[in-house]
Parts: C-alpha cells; sequence; structure tokens
C-alpha cells in the first residue's frame, strides 16, 4: 500500500488533537510521535510523501531544538540535546535498511510491478520445463554442452535482472538483461558453426586473446551476419554497466527550487533503487520482452514444438503487457510506438 502526502497529513492532525499543548514539552511529544509514524511507515510513501516527510523531520528537529535551548539546565535538557545529537539529518541513510532491501518481496505497489511477477512465473516455468524434457535426449559435443550451459546461464540472469527490476535497481537490472542478448547470440552462433563452441572452451592460454576477439560481443554478432553495432544491446551497455552520464540521470532529479539558497540547484541522488515511473515501465517492459525471447530461442535451437495454441496465449500475454503498460504510458508521452506496433504485426514465431 502506497502512502501519500494527505496520509502524512493525516496523521498530524489526528497528533495535534491528541496533544496538551499547555505541556512545554508538547511539542516535542509532538515531534516524537510523528518520527515513530515516519520510521515505521516510510518505505510505504511516495516519492512525493518522503519528500514532504524529509522536510517535516527537519523543521520539527529544528523547532525543538529552539524549545529546548530555552529550558533550564538540568538532565532533562541534557537528555533532549544527547537525543537531537543522535538523530539522523535528512541526508542520512539507514545501513540496515539498504541490506534488507533486497531479501524481501518488493513493497512497490505498482500494477506493473505485480503484473511482472505473474508473467515471469509463468514463463519461466515453460523454459524450465523445456529445459527439463531436453534431458532425456541424447547430448555430445562442445557446441551442445556450449549451448545447453548457456541456456541455463540465462535462467540465473533472468532471475537477476527480475529481483533487481521488482526493487527498482534499474541500472543493475539492465546489466543482467544485456548479458542475457549476449549469451542467446553465442547460443545461435554455436548452434551454426560448432567450431566457436570449440574456442569458446579452449583451455589453451594462446587461445585467451583469441576468445576475447573473435566472440567479443560486437565480433558475435558480425558472424551471425548482423552489424558490429547494435543498438539494443548498446542502450543496455549505457544504462547498465557503463556506468556513463545517461545510467545516472537514471537515478538522480535536479530540484529547481533549493530553500537554502536559492540561486542553487539542489540534485538528489537515489541509492537502494530508483522507482521513477518511466524507470520502472521500461525495465519491466524489457525483462517481459526477454523472457520470450529466450524461451522463442530456446525453441528454434531445440526444435521445439510447442501447441499452436499455447505459443498464441504466450504472444498474446506480451503483447498485452507492453500494450497496456508501455504504448498507452509512451503515447500519452507522445514517443514513437510505430516500430512496436509493427513488430507485433509481424511477430513470426
Amino acid at each position: 500500500m502506497v502512502m501519500t502526502k494527505e496520509d502524512l497529513k493525516n496523521n498530524l492532525r489526528k497528533l495535534l488533537k491528541s496533544i496538551d499543548f499547555s505541556n512545554e514539552m508538547a511539542l516535542i511529544e509532538l515531534f516524537q510521535k510523528q518520527m515513530v509514524f515516519i520510521d515505521e511507515h516510510y518505505d510505504q510513501f511516495s516519492e512525493n510523501a518522503k519528500e514532504m516527510a524529509d522536510e517535516a523531520v527537519e523543521n520539527l528537529i529544528n523547532k525543538s531544538k529552539e524549545i529546548v535551548e530555552e529550558m533550564d539546565e538540568g538532565p532533562q535538557k541534557q537528555q533532549m540535546q544527547e537525543l537531537f545529537e543522535n538523530i539522523p539529518n535528512r541526508y542520512y541513510i539507514d545501513s540496515k535498511k539498504l541490506i534488507e532491501g533486497l531479501e524481501k518481496k518488493s513493497t512497490l505497489d505498482a500494477n506493473i510491478i505485480k503484473s511482472t511477477r505473474i508473467f515471469f512465473n509463468q514463463k519461466l516455468q515453460i523454459i524450465l520445463n523445456l529445459l527439463l524434457s531436453l534431458h532425456e535426449d541424447e547430448h555430445e559435443g562442445k557446441d551442445d554442452f556450449a549451448k545447453i550451459s548457456l541456456f541455463y546461464f540465462c535462467i540465473d540472469e533472468l532471475l537477476a535482472a527480475f529481483h533487481l527490476a521488482q526493487h527498482s535497481y534499474i541500472n543493475q537490472a539492465y546489466s543482467h538483461i544485456r548479458s542475457i542478448y549476449e549469451m542467446l547470440d553465442k547460443i545461435e552462433l554455436f548452434d551454426r558453426e560448432p567450431k566457436w563452441a570449440k574456442l569458446w572452451m579452449s583451455k589453451d592460454p594462446k587461445d585467451k586473446k583469441k576468445i576475447i576477439h573473435e566472440l567479443s560481443p560486437s565480433s558475435v554478432r558480425e558472424k551471425l551476419g548482423r552489424d558490429r553495432y547494435d543498438k539494443l544491446y548498446s542502450m543496455f551497455s549505457e544504462l547498465g554497466p557503463h556506468g556513463t552520464f545517461t545510467a545516472v540521470q537514471q537515478r538522480s532529479a535536479i530540484k529547481m527550487k533549493n530553500e537554502i539558497n536559492e540561486d542553487k540547484l539542489q540534485i538528489n541522488f537515489w541509492i537502494g533503487g530508483s522507482p521513477f515511473e518511466h524507470n520502472i515501465i521500461w525495465i519491466m517492459s524489457f525483462l517481459v520482452y526477454s523472457i520470450i525471447i529466450v524461451l522463442i530461442k530456446l525453441t528454434k535451437v531445440y526444435d521445439i514444438e510447442l501447441n499452436e495454441d499455447k505459443w498464441q496465449d504466450i504472444i498474446i500475454d506480451m503483447k498485452e503487457f507492453i500494450s497496456k503498460y508501455y504504448l498507452e504510458w509512451a503515447e500519452k508521452q507522445e514517443l514513437d510506438t510505430q516500430p512496436i506496433k509493427d513488430y507485433f504485426n509481424e511477430l513470426d514465431i
């Protein structure tokens, strides 16, 4: 459940009605109770609510400090001063919460996240079932080992990308999605020309440089008859592992009005996930597309025939997901959606 700025205000209104302001410590009591509420529900707040909570806490701290400064010297004043010294400032980052964040199910409440979980679970099971069915066949040769081992490698990459995306670790999820596309190209190459699988598996130190040169992502694409430069792969690289300015833009924002100095811009950075709407929509859409691409590649490489109705259901599920969550949003943003629509119309598996 996402909590908004209004929920934060409502809790404060409730506290204001319950506190006796004839007591000189009333504001301190208000501060403490609101701090407890914010701490307990912070992960559920929307981004706007979090910003409001940070500012409210800072204001409460400053006002409470003024009251304490006016108190008579004594144990109570000393105790309150020590309390303020130990209160984290608005830029405080709780390492425990960061660590625990990836250890539990996502608390983000967007419908696309829940829908992705359902879609991913269903399609991953299909892939796992197909891989299991291959165990009944005989496999021989380095190319066969290379192909099936890389398909299993893709499973872990899909899982890593899924969990990171569910927690809005956008850049890191793109890194794993990039690896999936890289491995699928190798699988296709090894299927066409087994000699490259032998090189890939070579333990000869003399082959190290040759492996890097001949089996780099761009070289593999060239061997498959495609351009060395791939726009999609390049985008994954830029948004994921390469530490580009574009990647940083996905996890930062400029606040046009700086309350401390209005002549200066304030830049906010997100760690522990960057849950901007456009980030979530893009990464979930690519995750859904990626698991379908793995499934398609698996059936083509091993000549697996699925029931036609089942294939139609899988493709329809993907089209409906992308249409509902990406295309509708993209059209509102006035983005060009025609290439995706054309791809859907031409999709032939």
